[in-house]
């Protein structure tokens, strides 16, 4: 089971997951290596940042970036890709 720390969360999440299944192969961190993206303990930022150029550029042409961002940003994702934003970007994102 997930665990989702708003009802919001939950909510994008599964918009998410709505939007993914409709764009298919058009979302390129489906088609890219999971390390680039990948959320969780085992996350490399040392391997996202030597990919991150190429993981901006992925994500730039994603149809669901606003809402992938929008999803790590309100689920508060400590690891990890997001709508091509790292965890620092994101969090200076959400101070502004």
């Amino acid at each position: 089971m997930e665990f989702f720390r708003t009802r919001k969360a939950r909510e994008l999440h599964e918009d998410l997951g709505k939007a993914i299944t409709r764009n298919g192969n058009q979302v390129g961190c489906m088609n890219a290596p999971d390390e680039w993206f990948t959320a969780g303990k085992d996350f490399s930022i040392k391997n996202a940042y030597n990919n991150l150029e190429m993981v901006q550029q992925i994500c730039g042409e994603c149809p669901v970036r606003n809402l992938c961002l929008e999803y790590a940003i309100e689920q508060q994702e400590e690891f990890g890709i997001f709508g091509g934003l790292t965890p620092g970007e994101r969090r200076k994102l959400k101070r502004q």
